[in-house]
């Protein structure tokens, strides 16, 4: 993907923002962390802002395929709906007990867009771990 599709702008416009915002949005190292660089966070945020502004359309387009298209109930695509959420969050957890401390990442999905259709898959595939020929451990 290139870096025009990736922000949606020129990269004489990104750098423009950048010398605007970049001493708000730059964080210190500190003995914890090494900071994400200012450059990385902004082009984050703005790709975050872009997928989120059609999500709600996105979103419309799944209920309706759901319901005209696959023949399920009623009650099991209110279950698996999409829903215009928050974004997955991203933090890390210290390995305090390795050298390095080095930092294992989490993504937390509650709340997010494909929460409820992750959690409906996993109500009908969870009773098939552990009875399968070939699985994955």
């Amino acid at each position: 993907m290139g870096f025009r599709n990736f922000v949606r702008m020129s990269p004489v416009d990104f750098e423009c923002l950048l010398e605007m915002f970049g001493p708000r949005i730059s964080k210190k190292e500190t003995n914890f962390r090494v900071p994400v660089s200012a450059t990385n966070r902004l082009a984050v945020t703005l790709r975050f802002l872009i997928i989120f502004e059609f999500l709600p359309e996105v979103c419309t387009a799944i209920t309706i395929a759901l319901r005209t298209k696959s023949g399920l109930p009623e009650e099991i695509i209110r279950e698996m709906r999409p829903d215009a959420g928050i974004p997955p969050r991203l933090y890390g957890l210290l390995k305090i007990h390795k050298d390095g401390v080095p930092l294992r990442p989490i993504v937390s999905t509650t709340n997010s867009p494909t929460y409820n259709l992750a959690k409906y898959l996993a109500s009908l595939l969870s009773p098939l771990v552990g009875h399968c020929e070939h699985q994955l451990n």
